[in-house]
């Protein structure tokens, strides 16, 4: 398996003559393009896809994590766009029907599940394979635990990363299993 975080990565990569057929994305990658699916590195992703270059492998946890990320990212924001709407005085007065659209509270779960739906399409549409991680032994992830080992780091930090262990435990039987190169592109910092 490769682990990629950037460029730098990926050039080491190429250098080795490693060609790569499939690609995973962690939940940062999602977060940090604001769960752009129709956006510019989204859309050139699928056109690898599509084209067969590449093929998009996911676990279910990362699954499961990118749409409890979108249901928090929309509530935070939202609690924004309310504080702004509430510190707005002017703009009520105004009659213009962009302003007055702007100003509408806007109803969490629908627009959470709008992305969601989104992101089940990109799914879709890019034909992941999406692996099952209830099969996995925790005994391996567990050993990484103790160990202090990627993607666990200090005491504080170590309970949140079970979900990417297990996420990375199940790719790195999937590459094995599959003798499949495969790029994780991830925001993370435990690689």
């Amino acid at each position: 398996m490769i682990l990629i975080r950037s460029n730098s990565a990926t050039i080491i990569a190429m250098a080795n003559n490693v060609i790569v057929e499939a690609v995973s994305l962690d939940t940062q990658v999602f977060v940090a393009t604001g769960f752009g699916f129709n956006g510019k590195s989204f859309r050139s992703l699928k056109q690898h896809i599509v084209a067969g270059r590449l093929r998009l492998v996911m676990t279910e946890v990362t699954v499961k994590e990118v749409k409890t990320r979108i249901r928090l990212s929309v509530a935070e924001e939202l609690v924004s766009q309310r504080s702004f709407v509430n510190g707005s005085k002017a703009l009520f007065n105004s009659s213009l029907p962009d302003v007055q659209t702007a100003l509408k509270k806007l109803d969490p779960e629908a627009v959470a599940q709008d992305l969601c739906d989104q992101f089940d399409a990109f799914l879709v549409e890019t034909k992941a394979t999406i692996l099952d991680v209830t099969e996995l032994s925790v005994g391996d992830v567990f050993e990484k635990y103790f160990a202090g080992e990627p993607p666990f780091g200090n005491a504080e930090t170590k309970k949140h990363e079970f979900p990417d262990a297990f996420a990375i435990q199940a790719l790195a039987e999937y590459t094995e299993e599959n003798d499949l190169p495969m790029f994780v592109v991830s925001g993370d910092q435990f690689f």
